[in-house]
């Protein structure tokens, strides 16, 4: 396979190797949470298929189940002949999961109590309960990523507005009386205009809602 290339949520491309799945593995290895996952550039398992990388996904992530279940016990250990058929029904049901989210999720549970051996149902249940979790973190960082832009698109057009203001409502008076004025103006201006804000925002979420 040659390097091909995805594109990224800024619309700039990235290069896919042949051994991507590898290059994602070792990278993935020190993220600790969904957040700092999502502000990665990590391939999903159905873009893994799409470039031709299936067979190589499968084998890292039979390569992670092999390092989950050598944590346990040896009596409750996965046998390595499920590996295989775990492996594909994972892309196959989280297909838009990443290397990292299996990183992620196999260390969640490792930190569990495992009673009896483990299984494949045990790991598909454990990996729908951080499918949960991930997807309320999602959310949450849209929800912060557009209130930024809110704040952001404010900022910079708040002077503007206030000049606009200004324009429409000059004084004529020494510039002591001008500069108090100004003050008292721009106090004003700027609590209606946070205040108008602030209802978008509202009426924005109700929306969604």
């Amino acid at each position: 396979m040659q390097t091909t290339h995805k594109k990224s949520n800024n619309g700039s491309l990235i290069a896919i190797q042949p051994n991507q799945p590898l290059i994602e593995l070792k990278q993935s290895e020190q993220v600790t949470t969904i957040a700092e996952m999502f502000t990665e550039k990590y391939s999903s398992f159905s873009l893994m298929k799409k470039h031709e990388l299936y067979e190589e996904s499968i084998d890292v992530i039979e390569l992670l189940l092999l390092k989950l279940s050598s944590f346990f016990a040896s009596n409750q250990q996965m046998p390595k002949s499920q590996f295989r058929i775990t492996a594909e029904s994972i892309t196959e049901e989280f297909y838009y999961f990443s290397i990292c989210d299996l990183q992620l999720a196999f260390k969640k549970i490792r930190k569990e109590k495992l009673y009896g051996q483990l299984s494949p149902n045990f790991i598909i249940n454990k990996l729908e309960e951080y499918q949960k979790e991930r997807y309320i973190v999602a959310e949450n960082l849209s929800i912060s990523n557009h209130h930024t832009q809110l704040d952001e698109c404010g900022d910079n057009d708040f002077i503007k507005r206030f000049y606009e203001f200004r324009k429409k409502n000059p004084t004529h008076k020494d510039s002591k009386d001008m500069a108090r004025d100004d003050k008292e103006s721009f106090q004003k201006f700027r609590s209606e205009y946070e205040r108008t804000k602030i209802n978008l925002i509202q009426i924005d979420n109700n929306t969604k809602e």
